[in-house]
C-alpha cells in the first residue's frame, strides 16, 4: 500500500447490516487508514485509523448499501500489509 491513494482490499454484498472488525497485523510498518465505499461510489461511515497490531471496528454498513467496498492506505510508510477482516 502507499501514503498517496486508497486500495482496494475486499468487496461483500451485505444482506443484513454489517460492522467489520479490522486488524491491522503487529508486523506491519505502520498504521493504515481505512474507509468504506458503496456501490454508489459514496463513502460510509468515517475514516479509522489503525495502528500496528490494532483493531478497530467501523460504522455500521446498512443492509441496503448493495456491494460495498473497504478501502485502505499506508499512514506514514509505504509497503505490504498483512489486513483481517471479520
Amino acid at each position: 500500500m502507499t501514503t498517496s491513494a486508497y486500495s482496494n482490499v475486499t468487496s461483500s454484498n451485505n444482506f443484513f447490516n454489517d460492522r467489520p472488525v479490522v486488524t491491522n497485523s503487529s508486523g506491519n510498518k505502520g498504521s493504515i487508514k481505512v474507509m468504506v465505499m458503496n456501490a454508489r461510489g459514496q463513502q460510509v461511515g468515517s475514516v479509522k485509523t489503525i495502528a500496528k497490531g490494532k483493531s478497530a471496528r467501523l460504522d455500521s454498513i446498512p443492509w441496503n448499501s448493495g456491494t460495498y467496498t473497504l478501502r485502505a492506505k499506508a499512514s506514514s510508510k509505504n509497503g505490504t500489509y498483512l489486513i483481517s477482516i471479520d
